[in-house]
């Protein structure tokens, strides 16, 4: 749930960085953002580590 929360606050900060034309800040939160979704899956992964 934390990954998706942090998800959720970057979007926030890029939906004020494009309205105030801040292009270097929001290009760096929406990389964040894809590094946090990228992992996702990783994390849900289902292995022996996770499992015991």
């Amino acid at each position: 749930h934390q990954e998706m929360d942090n998800i959720e606050f970057s979007l926030a900060k890029v939906k004020e960085y494009v309205p105030s034309q801040n292009p270097a800040l929001a290009l760096g939160q929406l990389s964040e953002i894809r590094l946090m979704v990228e992992h996702i899956p990783k994390k849900e992964a289902v292995t022996l580590e996770n499992i015991l």
